[in-house]
């Protein structure tokens, strides 16, 4: 399994729906970022034709679902991962550096 791929499914950690929606959220943070090759960003487009164009590899809306998650699976890869770090705690309203640098004072009392 490419390592790659491993990380990026640890990233979401929610349920099934909840990563549907912070996916599509980051491809269109994504798509409107400069930083993004122009070319990447025709990965989107294509699926977006996709479900406008009216072939059908299968029967019924699943082709379209599957190109459509595929899609931004393959886009949210191939773009620089800082970027997607970024936007990706941007959308949870947190990030790693804050969480690392929290530090708890308490002390110990011994009950004996």
């Amino acid at each position: 399994m490419n390592p790659k791929n491993t990380d990026f499914s640890n990233r979401f950690g929610g349920s099934f729906i909840s990563d549907i929606f912070v996916k599509i959220r980051l491809v269109i943070k994504l798509v409107q970022d400069d930083r993004v090759d122009l070319l990447l960003k025709a990965i989107p487009a294509f699926c977006l034709l996709y479900l406008i164009v009216p072939l059908d590899l299968l029967i019924g809306p699943l082709d379209d679902a599957l190109v459509l998650y595929l899609g931004m699976d393959f886009f949210i890869n191939l773009c620089p991962q800082e970027i997607v770090n970024q936007y990706l705690e941007e959308i949870r309203g947190t990030s790693p550096a804050e969480a690392e640098d929290v530090i708890i004072n308490g002390e110990f009392k011994d009950q004996g």
